[in-house]
């Protein structure tokens, strides 16, 4: 006896089940993977936060600078002058004096990391392909993913000079539970192929509001202004936070004033209640 095939209208009913089940499947998969990245970039914050407490071990308790001269030799490669700047991950983009070849300067936080490009990009966001290529074509270099910044210069003071800057000692930060280290950031860079996110000037976080510190000279141009930097990857358009005493945490980012070109890209603030304040960035300074 024969076996009995399928008829048509059930290999239809088969087909129909399979796809709802698959329209079912896909989100909470989608789900499950964006749950993972985020996971994954509050574990690279975390580490980011251990190594800044192994160097304020090293420096007297004091946090690392929003930024350090380099030395003599260092040639930075875009205005030419010497003593690059060094910041938190990486310098600026420098030339070796003598060597005639750039290449990116070891960071403030080198020396406690195995590698900072490797855990300084958030899984949850890719670099587009067209600004790699720029940057490529622009310094020779592959672009570093830094997709994380550090809230330096409300957490220190600018030097009289205002070429370096100073740390603040971490025990006399006030409510370090409170007080913002380093998130998920980066500015926007216009682009006739549609703008896209990039590191912010200086891998530096922004505050909620302009920076009211009794500076000395008082009218440093290097106070940090209330600026959008806080870039919302994750669910729900959320950023990932890592704080003074190292807990980490998610976010709610706010685009209360916010252009509609950087809330397009998920760019605002961080900051807790109705309107912005900067209480999640000042450590009680000021």
């Amino acid at each position: 006896m024969k076996p009995r095939a399928f008829t048509l209208i059930e290999l239809l009913v088969v087909i129909s089940i399979i796809a709802l089940l698959i329209g079912i499947l896909l989100p909470v998969l989608g789900s499950a993977r964006e749950s993972a990245r985020q996971s994954a970039c509050l574990s690279n914050l975390k580490q980011i936060g251990i190594a800044t407490y192994a160097y304020a071990n090293d420096h007297a308790d004091r946090l690392m600078p929003h930024s350090s001269n380099g030395n003599a030799n260092l040639i930075d490669a875009i205005t030419g002058s010497p003593n690059a700047p060094i910041f938190w991950c990486i310098a600026t983009v420098a030339t070796p004096s003598g060597t005639g070849q750039e290449a990116f300067a070891a960071g403030m936080l080198a020396p406690y990391m195995q590698s900072v490009e490797e855990i300084g990009g958030c899984p949850s966001y890719e670099t587009p392909v067209a600004f790699r290529e720029r940057f490529q074509a622009a310094f020779g270099l592959v672009y570093p993913d830094i997709d994380y910044a550090y809230n330096g210069k409300m957490l220190g003071v600018p030097l009289p000079s205002n070429a370096s800057w100073s740390g603040f000692r971490i025990g006399d930060i006030k409510n370090p539970t409170e007080t913002v280290m380093f998130a998920d950031a980066g500015r926007r860079e216009p682009d006739t192929g549609g703008d896209f996110v990039v590191p912010t000037d200086e891998f530096e976080l922004f505050p909620a509001e302009d920076d009211t510190y009794d500076y000395d000279p008082p009218d440093s141009d290097e106070r940090a202004l209330g600026t959008p930097s806080v870039v919302g990857r994750h669910t729900g358009r959320s950023a990932n936070v890592v704080w003074l005493d190292g807990h980490g945490s998610n976010e709610s980012v706010r685009f209360e004033g916010v252009n509609a070109a950087d809330e397009a890209l998920d760019i605002g603030f961080l900051y807790e209640g109705a309107t912005p304040t900067n209480d999640w960035w000042d450590g009680g300074f000021n």
